[in-house]
């Protein structure tokens, strides 16, 4: 790999960075999704400093194409992803608690909020949410996220109905493979 002089003969290895002594996987994710998203808003940049790492990867195609390629291997509309699906069952769940004939937007907000492992409660204190008034106003629906739940043959009301297609035209607009409970947030 590395000649006697001290210099590499690999041609990919003077374009690379080496990696710290202890790694982030979740920092490196942020780094290639940052870049992803500038080849997909065409950052000419983004996309020659892929060019040089990963050159047969691209075979000298326009940005138009590489990203043609990739929404072929998508679905459009994206489906739900796992958390989101969780989501919705706990709205079910939530509504059918209250006595509701159908779930809303306002019981897929409390769906995700009860998300086990979301950081849903987290964002909405991030965002400066008054936790103490939101704890009086919900706190007696925030059940833990558990089996067995209620209400799973409820239909979504129109309001719901519209969220969750519009959560998903969100993702597909930005090419996501699934629908994530990030994107009901945006609508609830």
């Amino acid at each position: 790999m590395s000649s006697t002089t001290g210099e590499s003969r690999d041609p990919i290895a003077a374009h690379v960075r080496a990696l710290p002594a202890a790694p982030s996987l979740e920092y490196e994710r942020k780094e290639a999704k940052a870049l992803l998203k500038q080849i997909h808003v065409g950052n000419s940049d983004a996309l020659q400093r892929v060019r040089q790492v990963h050159p047969v990867s691209l075979r000298d195609r326009k940005p138009d194409e590489l990203l043609a390629e990739l929404d072929a291997k998508r679905p459009s509309p994206p489906p739900p992803g796992s958390r989101t699906l969780r989501a919705m069952q706990l709205a079910a769940d939530d509504a059918a608690r209250r006595g509701q004939l159908a779930v809303t937007t306002e019981n897929i907000l409390i769906g995700l909020l009860r998300v086990s492992g979301g950081v849903f409660a987290e964002f909405v204190r991030y965002i400066g949410t008054d936790m103490s008034k939101l704890r009086s106003m919900v706190g007696a629906r925030l059940l833990p996220d558990e089996d067995p739940l209620l209400g799973q043959e409820l239909p979504a009301d129109a309001g719901a109905e519209a969220a969750v297609r519009t959560a998903a035209a969100e993702a597909d607009a930005h090419r996501r493979m699934e629908v994530a409970p990030i994107h009901l947030l945006r609508e609830c």
